[in-house]
């Protein structure tokens, strides 16, 4: 799905979710997980390779030409 999407030149968030509700229970079609150990496992999964996703992204460039509206909302969180 990631790389439909990337073709797409849609964001990879968007494929990740898709490909979440695809393997959910809320669709009949394809194969689902059920268990809730299974479901806390993929949801795992999904986490580390969203946040892999947004590392590759992460650049101190970015952030210091937004100013100092990162820092002010991150201490503010």
């Amino acid at each position: 799905v990631t790389i439909v999407f990337k073709k797409l030149k849609q964001p990879l968030v968007l494929g990740y979710v898709v490909a979440g509700f695809l393997v959910s229970p809320h669709m009949p079609y394809t194969m689902s997980v059920v268990d809730r150990a299974d479901i806390s496992t993929w949801g795992d999964i999904g986490v580390m390779f969203l946040l892999f996703s947004l590392g590759l992204d992460f650049s101190f460039k970015k952030i210091l030409k937004m100013g100092m509206t990162p820092v002010i909302a991150t201490c503010s969180i």
